[in-house]
């Protein structure tokens, strides 16, 4: 369950180098401008979305070009002091807006402030390191959702870990962006209403946590081989929720943003709820089978992979009978179907004498679960 959504583009044509002869500047802030034009330019076109689609298909890493992205990263903090301090001019920079539903380019100009500008330009470049490293990602996400549901003892592991080191490379940069939000940006808490979806940062917390999912979605992978379910639990758990946030905090701006956002915060829930109870059956049959029966009895555990393999087929037949079903949905179906349902004979049929055990119900039990994610070795 990938989330993928095209990276908001630069499109303005501003030149700092015309800048050079501003009252003022000293010889190192006329070099510095030059770098700025630079790397400002390698960052525009690198990152492009149809720069990536051309590198996705010649099988290029956008890691290969992370040296170049991260000047710009490093520099265009220093561009705002510049701006604010020295030159004293309000940057007119231009973006092609992705997640805006209402307006499909913005203007800095629009804004009040250079301040203003320039907080805007180091959050619309951290949207397009996010989605611009996590979108490159895409063929390993093919390969991974063919294994799964074709030959899932064949999962490898090595493409898995390559996709986490290229979505966490654009990820890093937008969680140090949330980390410093109420220093660096303050115009984003105090003008929240003004503000284009974008620059809220409710969109800003939200497409973080969107990505987390995604990188656990490869996560969950490395943990089934070795048949760790606590681990298999706690990511689908951690993911679950991080999707009920998301979707409950972008609900508040549902008619400024692209509904597909939100359709994906509720399909990756299905998703991620199906893995993640599906994890607690396994368990409880591990359990069961070596006799680990100290903290919960047999009839309990029984009764809770009855309860588990009732749901899933529930859950299974509603998809069916989507008619229009997204490509997110077909997928958790399809993975039930292959992957889920030749392992729920023995809960449905055999366990069913515990039916009528009083247990806590399915989603009750992934809740309660503790939390991990694959940030977590980040951090």
């Amino acid at each position: 369950m990938f989330f993928v959504h095209e990276t908001p583009e630069i499109i303005d044509n501003v030149q700092f180098i015309n800048l050079k002869n501003k009252v003022g500047l000293a010889q190192e802030d006329q070099q510095f401008l030059q770098n700025l034009e630079k790397s400002r330019s390698e960052v525009k076109y690198i990152l492009s979305h149809s720069n990536i689609k051309t590198l996705v298909e010649n099988r290029v890493s956008l890691l290969t070009k992370k040296d170049s992205l991260d000047n710009y990263l490093k520099t265009n903090v220093d561009m705002m002091r510049l701006y604010l301090i020295k030159i004293k001019e309000h940057p007119k920079f231009s973006y092609k807006l992705t997640i805006n539903k209402k307006q499909q380019q913005y203007k800095t100009e629009q804004i009040n402030t250079a301040e203003e500008a320039c907080g805007c330009e180091i959050v619309m470049v951290r949207y397009m390191y996010l989605l611009g490293f996590n979108n490159s990602a895409t063929p390993y996400v093919l390969r991974l959702r063919y294994s799964m549901l074709s030959t899932p003892n064949n999962i490898d592991l090595n493409d898995i870990q390559e996709a986490l080191k290229i979505i966490s490379a654009g990820w890093m940069p937008f969680q140090r962006l949330c980390n410093v939000m109420d220093d660096l940006l303050h115009f984003l808490v105090t003008k929240q209403q003004q503000l284009i979806p974008e620059l809220k940062m409710t969109t800003i917390f939200s497409f973080k946590l969107l990505i987390e999912c995604n990188m656990n979605f490869f996560y969950l992978e490395t943990f089934r081989p070795q048949k760790q379910y606590d681990n298999m639990i706690k990511v689908c758990k951690s993911s679950y929720t991080k999707l009920i946030d998301a979707y409950n905090r972008l609900s508040q701006i549902k008619d400024e943003i692209h509904p597909e956002i939100l359709e994906y915060c509720l399909s990756g829930q299905k998703y991620f709820k199906v893995y993640g109870i599906w994890s607690i059956l396994l368990k409880n049959e591990s359990d069961i089978l070596f006799d680990r029966t100290k903290n919960k009895s047999y009839t309990i555990l029984t009764a809770e992979c009855h309860k588990i393999a009732n749901q899933i087929v529930q859950t299974a037949q509603e998809l069916s009978s989507i008619k229009n079903i997204n490509e997110y949905d077909k997928f958790t179906l399809g993975f039930i179907q292959n992957v889920v349902n030749p392992t729920l004979q023995k809960s449905l049929s055999v366990y069913s004498q515990s039916a009528k055990q009083p247990c806590q119900l399915p989603d009750q039990l992934l809740v309660l679960a503790e939390s991990l994610d694959y940030t977590d070795q980040l951090k």
